[in-house]
C-alpha cells in the first residue's frame, strides 16, 4: 500500500481502473439483462421475429391489442344498447298484457251486457222496451266493435 501512498498519480488511475472495470461489469451485466427479456419476448410473440424486427412486431401486437379493446367496448355498447331495449320492450309487454286483460275484462263485462239486453228486447211487452233494449244492444256492439279494431 506504500507505493500507491507515495504516487498519486497511479492511485487515481488505478481508482479510474477500478471504475471502468466496475462500470463495464454494470453494462455487460445490463446488456445481458435485456438481450434475456428480449430474447423472451421475441419468444413469445407467434411470429417470432428476429431481434432488429422485434419493435415492429411489438407494434403491430400492440395495435392489434389496441384494435381488440376497441372493438370489444364497442362490444359493450351494443350488449347495454340492447339490454335496455330488451328491458324496454319487457316493460312494454307488461304493459300490454295488462292492458289485454282489462280489454278483456271489459269485453266479457260488455257481451254480458248485450246478451241481458238481448233477453230484454226478446221478452220486451212493449215496442217501446223492445226498441230501447235494441239500441242498448247496439251501443254494447259498437262497443265490442271498437274493442276489435284496436287489436283486441
Amino acid at each position: 500500500m506504500n507505493w500507491l501512498a507515495a504516487n498519486p498519480i497511479k492511485t487515481v488511475l488505478v481508482i479510474a481502473l477500478v471504475g471502468a472495470l466496475a462500470w463495464g461489469a454494470r453494462v455487460d451485466h445490463l446488456r445481458a439483462r435485456y438481450l434475456d427479456l428480449l430474447t423472451r419476448i421475441t419468444i413469445a410473440i407467434p411470429d417470432r421475429p428476429k431481434p432488429d424486427k422485434a419493435p415492429e412486431a411489438i407494434a403491430a401486437l400492440v395495435k392489434g391489442r389496441d384494435d381488440a379493446r376497441t372493438d370489444r367496448d364497442a362490444a359493450r355498447l351494443i350488449v347495454k344498447q340492447q339490454s335496455a331495449s330488451i328491458d324496454a320492450l319487457a316493460a312494454e309487454t307488461d304493459r300490454l298484457v295488462q292492458l289485454g286483460v282489462e280489454q278483456r275484462r271489459l269485453a266479457e263485462a260488455t257481451i254480458r251486457q248485450r246478451d241481458e239486453w238481448i233477453r230484454r228486447a226478446q221478452a220486451a211487452e212493449t215496442r217501446t222496451e223492445r226498441l230501447s233494449a235494441e239500441t242498448e244492444m247496439e251501443e254494447c256492439n259498437a262497443v265490442l266493435d271498437a274493442l276489435y279494431h284496436d287489436g283486441f
